[in-house]
């Protein structure tokens, strides 16, 4: 059995173990680990035509590159987001697909915190002003007594909520897959999302990049958002409509936003540049912790592939 292991180099590097792992085992390992964006097509399409695994994390797997790998059983995705994979055409082929439920679930709701407190606070441009030499306060606010909303109420916005509790927050969510009673019961207000858009201080995003769901966000949305409110994401760039976002920021109709995922990443400058943001380059995953957890799903899934027993979080 031959496995490829396509993942972010900064990200693999933080933990390589599982080709380690896979090599004990007598499995035959390929690690493509040279780029932390997407990697070249063509290496690609070279890489995957005789493997029977392939362990990814960024990488685009569409109709060319599946039908680039004639020998292909499994997708492993390294990671929660399924949204880089064709699985139509997957299940067309007869190509299982897992992914990593839960395993980035902490690190991503901590980050989804940081942020808040980051953008708040001023933290970012408070810092760089110091280092040149500046002494400016920036007067920011607490989290204590303020409004989270929540768009999404699964592993992550879950665990956002309980974090955001303890710093004193009231939490209200939407979430059209959890009943009324289950947030009621985990002390979560229920709403709808306009709701939630109006009612909130910070609106962190916690919803999958389902087609339905691309600009979720619009400028219709950030119209029901008080002037006064940060916007978080560390979901899927897709879920904001950043058009509509650079002119809320620029005519003051939204306080500041918090961005760790964009529809291009690298992101469009003329977002990134504007007063009031906080951006990161999508590494809500990218913790020591997250990274074991993620490799030891891995590797359980392919175990189990090669032993012909039951694959965990099958998802084709």
């Amino acid at each position: 059995m031959k496995v490829l292991i396509s993942l972010g180099k900064s990200f693999y590097e933080t933990f390589p173990d599982l080709g380690s792992w896979l090599r004990r085992e007598g499995i035959e390992v390929v690690e493509q680990t040279g780029y932390d964006q997407e990697p070249p097509r063509e290496l690609m399409r070279e890489l995957v035509k005789d493997v029977d695994v392939y362990v990814v994390g960024v990488d685009r797997i569409d109709r060319e590159i599946l039908e680039a790998a004639s020998a292909l059983k499994l997708i492993v995705k390294h990671g929660v987001g399924v949204d880089n994979i064709d699985l139509d055409c997957a299940k067309e082929k007869g190509i299982a697909v897992t992914f990593a439920r839960g395993c980035n679930a902490q690190s991503v709701a901590e980050l989804a915190i940081a942020l808040m407190l980051s953008v708040c606070r001023g933290i970012p441009w408070q810092s760089t002003e110091v280092r040149q030499g500046a002494w400016n306060l920036y007067m920011g606010c607490e989290l204590n007594k303020k409004t989270l909303g929540l768009i999404g109420y699964g592993n992550i916005g879950s665990r956002v909520a309980k974090i955001a509790k303890a710093f004193g927050m009231e939490v209200i969510a939407f979430d059209p897959y959890i009943g009324k009673e289950a947030l009621q019961e985990a002390g979560i207000r229920p709403g709808t999302m306009e709701e939630v858009l109006r009612q909130a201080d910070f609106v962190s995003l916690h919803a999958p990049a389902a087609k339905e769901n691309q600009k979720l966000i619009d400028q219709k949305a950030l119209t029901h958002m008080k002037p006064t409110a940060y916007l978080i994401n560390t979901a899927r760039g897709e879920l904001v409509d950043e058009e509509a976002l650079q002119k809320a920021l620029r005519e003051g109709k939204l306080r500041g936003a918090a961005l760790d995922v964009f529809w291009r990443e690298p992101p469009d400058t003329r977002l990134t540049g504007l007063a009031g943001t906080v951006c990161t380059p999508h590494l809500g995953a990218c913790t020591i912790d997250s990274a074991r957890k993620l490799s030891e799903m891995s590797f359980e899934n392919i175990m189990n592939f090669k032993k012909h027993q039951p694959l965990k979080n099958r998802l084709v």
